[in-house]
């Protein structure tokens, strides 16, 4: 969809009533002619693809018309489409943009930019996407100019944003400043005075949350050399009166209104001690040296691993270090939410690729916090809470370079069992070791995805795992053999003959759909639904309840795979089906072409942390998924889920 297609539907849906063109106009800053001819354009988009149509009305304007359910999906789709990313070209427009220096005329941006007219415009329309994600409006009024408009926060984390990304490592074109939007030579000074002061009162910091302090510090400088001072409600300032933090931003202040020789209005101060309070806390892994965290950040805690104990690991529940750890950040991570700071995880996407389980735990937890505490958590946030508790479980683990655990199968009684796993213990100090004495006991073992088995007999029928067979007093070259397979299984993971089991022992023929022409995730999803719904799989209303958890977070975990999914509860069967799409679709901003939407999981949580490890490994195995996408038929692509065509 074209940005001015996008800018004109979001001005319709908002109005929800006539709109004169001469206001679509001017908000685009172009004729009311070219309006005219995007409106064509579009009429003919939302006839095909959402039975929505523009009933335009002289003296009146254009409306968007259509029922509820067709505005729905066409609104999930106007705000699931990912914002395009910063060009040099676009930053440049912004660092125009966001000095406050009234309107700027596109001509004139043209002069200094040394752009053409028509591509000024068209990066007005990128950088728009951006500025409405901090919470800004750009105003374009034809013989006017154009200038950003809201509040004088969000103008301020905008251009500490920016002026971050205007120092990313990588090319640039003339139009950008290498040295950002701020002195370099005062963000040295404030960072030197930020230190000092906060390491003189024992506030301790992250590094990162140093520099951050001095970004924010440079740019409430630059904004009141400008005229444009911050004000405080009274509400903030009972955040952080007869706090140290207040002590200390005022201590900062007096330094710097000292060495640039500037006055600083009352208020800055307030909003800098806001900023400390909200700042990223050094951890001590200890809660009796951590002075710093809040009782609530503690409760929190607390409620968050129990509920992770209880799923993944009932160690979490006792582990001193996870829970100092958690409520440390969490301290800070309550402030910023209280305080309106924006919440932002780069690397969200990684988390919830490389443990999907987990954040789908995390996510519980989220909504259970939110009923009973009263706290809102943030995906963004639920992707940090997710990191502290594989950290911790990679610790209670004992493991370096991969999950792999060791399961001693030896049938021949308890006492060899326990002097092999005290072998391979010492052998490998840190590694999962399990004894198993009987069948029964070596398919329990084993429902760990990432399991290797050593045993003292053949290996029996059934098992989906890498198999070892040793003398039970394991004799010179059995350790090195031992080592051998852990290195490969750690580094590579398990054979393809054997990752995939769990997956295909609930896939079936008729819930297969290969070649698939969906338009978009919001079709498949009730198109798979319907299926599952046929059959007496789900419940007729599972597709809503796929598109609600859809619309929390987006269930793509990379590698063009994505597993929509409702609440378990609601699967009368358990099963998946799976859709092979013709070609990729938009899922929250990713290209996905597999889709496996689960219904039910037989067994208990562990059986669903198989099957979510297994996916999680799926998407990472690019070889498989082309071959996947490739399958003329629905037996191809179960071999090629077996292993088999490899």
């Amino acid at each position: 969809m074209e940005p001015r297609h996008r800018r004109i539907l979001k001005l319709l849906i908002e109005a929800d009533d006539y709109v004169p063109l001469s206001m679509v106009a001017d908000r685009l800053g172009c004729s009311e002619r070219t309006v005219r001819n995007h409106l064509k354009a579009m009429d003919e988009m939302l006839r095909r693809e959402y039975r929505l149509s523009l009933d335009r009305r002289p003296g009146r304007g254009v409306a968007l018309v259509g029922e509820g359910q067709s505005r729905g999906g066409l609104l999930r789709d106007l705000f699931a489409q990912p914002d395009p990313r910063l060009g040099d070209l676009e930053k440049a427009v912004l660092s125009e943009l966001l000095d406050p220096h009234g309107e700027i005329t596109v001509g004139r941006l043209s002069e200094r930019l040394r752009l053409s007219r028509s591509t000024v415009t068209g990066i007005l329309d990128r950088v728009e996407s951006w500025l409405s994600q901090m919470g800004l409006r750009l105003s374009r009024k034809p013989n006017v100019g154009v200038q950003v408009q809201g509040d004088e926060r969000a103008k301020r984390l905008a251009i500490s944003r920016l002026h971050r990304l205007l120092l990313s490592p990588g090319p640039r074109c003339g139009a950008v400043d290498p040295g950002g939007l701020l002195h370099q030579g005062e963000l040295g000074f404030l960072l030197v005075k930020i230190r000092e002061v906060l390491e003189g009162m024992g506030i301790a910091l992250t590094e990162d949350a140093l520099q951050g302090l001095a970004v924010h510090l440079a740019v409430a400088v630059k904004r009141v050399r400008q005229g444009c001072p911050i004000r405080v409600a009274p509400n903030e300032v009972s955040m952080v009166e007869d706090r140290r933090e207040l002590t200390a931003a005022r201590r900062i202040i007096e330094r710097l209104e000292e060495g640039l020789c500037l006055r600083m209005p009352k208020d800055e101060a307030i909003y800098l001690a806001l900023h400390i309070r909200s700042s990223r806390l050094l951890t001590k892994g200890d809660i009796s040296a951590s002075l710093d965290v809040s009782e609530e950040a503690l409760r929190l805690s607390g409620f968050l691993i129990g509920e992770f104990a209880s799923r993944l690991d009932s160690r979490l529940g006792s582990d001193e270090r996870l829970l100092a750890d958690l409520a440390t950040h969490l301290t800070s991570s309550l402030n910023r939410i209280r305080c309106g700071f924006p919440v932002v995880n780069p690397i969200l996407g990684q988390i919830k690729r490389a443990f999907f389980y987990a954040f789908e735990v995390g996510l519980e937890c989220a909504s259970k916090c939110e009923g009973r505490m009263g706290i809102r958590l943030p995906e963004d946030e639920v992707g940090y809470v997710v990191l502290h508790v594989q950290a911790a479980l990679e610790r209670l683990r004992g493991l370096n370079g991969g999950e792999c655990k060791v399961v001693i199968f030896c049938p021949q009684g308890i006492g060899i069992m326990r002097l092999m796993e005290a072998k391979i213990s010492s052998a490998f100090p840190g590694l999962r070791v399990k004894g198993a004495g009987s069948l029964k006991c070596l398919v329990e073992e084993t429902k760990d995805p990432y399991s290797v088995v050593i045993g003292t007999s053949p290996p029996p029928g059934g098992l989906n795992c890498p198999y070892l067979e040793v003398t039970p007093l394991l004799k010179d070259g059995e350790i090195r053999r031992i080592e051998e397979l852990i290195r490969k299984e750690s580094q590579g993971g398990l054979s393809r003959s054997s990752r995939y089991p769990f997956i295909l022992s609930l896939l079936r023929e008729d819930l297969l759909l290969l070649n698939h022409s969906g338009r978009d995730r919001w079709e498949v999803i009730e198109t798979m639904a319907s299926i599952l719904h046929r059959v007496g799989l789900v419940r007729g209303d599972y597709s809503e309840a796929v598109k609600a958890r859809e619309m929390i977070s987006s269930t793509c975990i990379g590698g063009g795979l994505a597993i929509p999914h409702g609440d378990p509860h609601m699967a009368v069967g358990n099963a998946a089906s799976v859709a092979c799409l013709m070609r990729p679709v938009d899922w929250g901003g990713e290209e996905v072409q597999v889709v496996i939407m689960i219904a039910g999981c037989p067994g208990d949580g562990q059986d669903l942390k198989r099957l979510f490890g297994e996916l999680a490994a799926l998407s990472e195995d690019g070889e498989t998924l082309e071959k996947l996408k490739a399958a003329k038929s629905v037996q191809e692509f179960c071999s090629v889920l077996k292993g088999d065509l490899f």
